[in-house]
């Protein structure tokens, strides 16, 4: 996907997971040393930010924040459309 893709975690999430999957052998719910950079980097245009203070609902738990890193996102970028309709990215430093 060639357009700009803003991957967000929170760090705290283990604790959902493993409620979630606590029964497979093996697994806390942690993500691995430098997963989530891994999965942006699969994006031409991939960033991660990381919330330190979260768990799987950074919408809930750090609202603010949220709203902060992704108005930071998009002004980093100008949207345009394509004359075929698909989304341009033009990034601003």
């Amino acid at each position: 996907m060639p357009c700009p893709t803003l991957v967000i975690s929170g760090d705290l999430a283990h604790e959902y997971w493993r409620g979630q999957f606590g029964n497979l052998p093996g697994f806390d719910g942690r993500y691995r040393e430098g997963e989530m950079e891994q999965r942006a980097a699969v994006f031409p245009r991939g960033e991660h930010c990381a919330f330190h203070h979260s768990g799987h609902m950074v919408h809930y738990n750090e609202p603010e924040r949220l709203i902060e890193e992704i108005g930071a996102f998009l002004d980093r970028y100008t949207f345009a459309c394509t004359p075929t309709g698909t989304l341009r990215g033009v990034h601003h430093e």
